[in-house]
């Protein structure tokens, strides 16, 4: 074991906790995952997730870098997928505008090498020129989304982001908002995955990656169909729960750090064991058995979510 004044984000000391800021922990779970090409630009509140995965690639022996824009960034790291190596990007919400071209058509045709783009959307303008919901944007690509209410889900949901997107042949969008990126939690860290694998382009799979209509237009009914194979699935991710309390009249259903917002305003209004409610952490697509099963259950439902009705709408 590591001695606990020892421990850094690239410690392998599967079991101990640390105190990290919510990048921090997405930097961690990308470790853990064992990404070996990782390119980003930076834009608060993303920052410093990037930061903390380029400076340790020499020590931990992974490819990453700054690239010129956020749409270089994500075709570093959607070249590195298709050749079946683990890869991520990083950027903030108005980032994504830049990379959305070359997402859209990537999409279509799916990640090898689990493929995670994380991106930071800032509630409040605390660094931004705008608000921008990225929820919306990943609806219209077909991206699925997993969306962490505290630094502990962040590094958890980045590390089964690769395994998910791999599993589905999917690129995953991993949602933070700037109090996930720029608070602070302890962390039990996991053990790194340590399996770098050669990456090799399989030419009989080309046709997949050809961006002409008659390859994309066989690519789009595959894309639909993999969101929806993810769509079955997500009644039974971890990151999806619902807590019930009998007889209760109203119900919370919360998305990302808005749940941890509403348990917090529930223990301070001492309505704990009152109030049921239902965590939503895949906004996109939604755990819909969960969800009509809990409206099911209780008359009157408040929805909280940042920034954008999005969960409420669905």
């Amino acid at each position: 074991m590591v001695e606990k004044e020892k421990i850094t984000i690239a410690s392998d000391a599967p079991g101990e906790s640390m105190f990290m800021l919510g990048n921090q922990a997405i930097a961690r779970g990308a470790i853990e995952a064992g990404v070996q090409v990782f390119a980003a630009y930076p834009g608060t509140p993303s920052s410093e997730a990037s930061e903390t995965i380029i400076d340790l690639s020499k020590e931990l022996g992974y490819y990453a870098e700054w690239s010129v824009n956020e749409k270089v960034a994500f075709e570093v790291a959607f070249g590195a997928s298709t050749s079946g190596v683990r890869a991520m990007t990083a950027m903030k919400h108005v980032g994504l505008n830049v990379a959305l071209d070359a997402l859209n058509s990537a999409n279509y045709m799916g990640a090898v090498g689990g493929l995670v783009v994380l991106v930071a959307d800032d509630p409040g303008q605390w660094s931004s020129q705008n608000e921008q919901d990225s929820r919306f944007i990943a609806e219209q690509a077909y991206l699925p989304v997993l969306e962490p209410s505290s630094a502990q889900e962040a590094k958890d949901m980045t590390e089964h982001a690769f395994r998910l997107s791999e599993e589905f042949g999917q690129i995953f969008m991993l949602r933070s908002v700037t109090r996930i990126s720029h608070a602070r939690g302890d962390v039990k860290l996991g053990p790194i995955n340590k399996d770098k694998p050669e990456g090799e382009f399989k030419t009989e799979n080309r046709a997949r990656f050809i961006c002409m209509p008659a390859y994309s237009k066989k690519n789009r009914f595959i894309m639909i169909e993999r969101l929806n194979r993810i769509k079955e699935a997500a009644d039974e991710l971890p990151y999806n729960s619902a807590k019930k309390v009998g007889g209760a009249k109203y119900g919370i259903i919360a998305c990302g750090i808005s749940y941890s917002y509403a348990l917090e305003a529930l223990r301070w209004l001492g309505l704990e064991d009152q109030v049921s409610v239902l965590k939503i952490g895949t906004p996109h697509p939604l755990p819909e058995k969960m969800v009509k099963d809990f409206l099911s259950s209780v008359p009157e439902v408040l929805v909280i979510e940042e920034l954008e009705p999005f969960v409420e709408n669905h």
